[in-house]
């Protein structure tokens, strides 16, 4: 099945007053919450989210998580399966608590080739350009015109897209912030740079851009400096005579001793010994 085959069948969609202390469960049915009032903690596929007031979140069936919510917290939820195979199945798929007598099974899953997050989960801070949809989707299903069914799986389809498009520009813009942050290393790793300042320049928080240096570069900011600093480092002792203090001071290194200790951490051979062993043998 790929994207442009789902037509969603919707169980369940209204606004509710949820509270949870903290269970785990499996559910059986794709989910939307979007936060009306209060708030909710999620915990799922090793990751935790909090969702507040115009928040929104999306899960596949089959996903397992944790879920925590004020007491009086008010949400939008929508159930639902992406397919009409089970379309005459109407009633709410509750979800399995699971505990010593239930254990998890992959039975619910229904995997979409191109579906990107639709086979795993996705949390958008900031909702509000869905909220319409979702309150059209409730209208549908409050009023029982003709083939409301039928309208809203097709407003719930096309929000689906939006959010795979919302979810790409999203990739590619993480993306692109974090070369820009990349090349501010490059251009400035000689000074003594700090995650903030990096962070300021492309204007994320700190701990979220570093989180996009894993994703996309594989490891942290603070290893990517040390790798652009002793990459330079490399260049200079294979191209030069200068002293080892002098390299030291050209690549943001302390002093010898910091040099010499990074880089057989990373190469596991000394900065002279390297010089030795590659310079003219390039």
């Amino acid at each position: 099945m790929i994207i442009s085959e789902i037509n969603p069948h919707i169980r369940l969609v209204d606004r509710f007053l949820f509270s949870s202390q903290g269970a785990t469960f499996q559910v059986k049915d794709c989910r939307i919450f979007y936060i009306i009032s209060g708030a909710i903690e999620i915990f799922i596929e090793n990751q935790q989210y909090i969702l507040n007031p115009d928040s929104m979140f999306y899960c596949c069936g089959g996903s397992i998580y944790n879920i925590k919510a004020d007491e009086g917290t008010e949400l939008i939820a929508v159930n639902f399966d992406l397919s009409q195979r089970k379309s005459r199945d109407i009633m709410p798929h509750s979800p399995v608590k699971l505990d010593d007598t239930h254990t998890p099974t992959d039975k619910y899953n229904i995997d979409i080739e191109n579906g990107g997050f639709l086979n795993s989960h996705l949390y958008i801070e900031n909702g509000t350009e869905f909220f319409h949809v979702l309150r059209n989707i409730i209208n549908e299903f409050s009023s029982r015109e003709l083939f409301f069914r039928e309208k809203s799986s097709a407003l719930l389809k096309n929000l689906l897209i939006d959010l795979s498009r919302m979810k790409n520009e999203k990739t590619k813009n993480t993306s692109d912030t974090v070369l820009k942050a990349a090349d501010y290393i490059k251009s400035n790793f000689r000074i003594n740079l700090k995650n903030k300042e990096i962070a300021d320049i492309v204007g994320y928080h700190e701990y979220y851009l570093n989180r996009l240096f894993l994703k996309h570069m594989g490891v942290s900011m603070h290893q990517y400096v040390l790798e652009t600093r002793l990459e330079e480092a490399k260049k200079l002792l294979i191209s030069t005579t200068i002293q080892l203090s002098e390299i030291a001071e050209k690549c943001g290194f302390n002093s010898n001793a910091h040099l010499t200790a990074c880089f057989k951490q990373n190469y596991n051979i000394s900065p002279l010994k390297y010089r030795e062993k590659f310079k003219n043998k390039i």
